[in-house]
């Protein structure tokens, strides 16, 4: 049976893997579009809906006047009847107005390989790296660090 941690784990990895994936679709498919007005009464027009990819997770367009960016949403189970959710923004372009008025680059994909170890270890080294922040503090009381 999973723990909360796995499964935290296991849907951050899901949506990222996805959202890497869509990324390069959304950008095929939106490109053509620079300079067009795409967006009406807040959401995508009609005619530009069937250019968002089917995808396993659930997908929907944020809603945001600058952007024109897609969620990307997985859920997992466990434990006997627990469910954890997780989400990341897949930015494709930016809008002014309704207007799609350039494309965003994105260079580096999201990482996909989140392990129990590797989140345990950073959660370790988060707790020293705290207390060394505490003691630094402690040594510069009543002083501060900005004159």
């Amino acid at each position: 049976m999973k723990t909360l941690l796995e499964a935290k784990i296991e849907a951050r990895n899901m949506v990222n893997a996805e959202a890497n994936r869509l990324y390069p679709l959304l950008q095929a498919a939106f490109s053509p579009l620079l300079g067009q007005k795409i967006i009406k009464d807040g959401g995508l027009m009609k005619k530009f809906e069937g250019l968002v990819p089917i995808s396993p997770l659930q997908v929907y367009r944020d809603y945001s006047n600058y952007t024109l960016a897609f969620n990307v949403r997985a859920c997992v189970h466990y434990g006997d009847c627990f469910a954890q959710y997780d989400e990341t923004l897949v930015y494709v372009g930016s809008l002014e107005g309704y207007v799609l008025n350039s494309m965003i680059e994105i260079t580096n994909p999201l990482p996909t390989d989140f392990t129990v170890k590797k989140v345990l270890a950073a959660r370790e080294f988060l707790k020293i790296a705290k207390a060394k922040y505490a003691e630094a503090e402690a040594a510069v009381y009543p002083f501060g660090s900005i004159d």
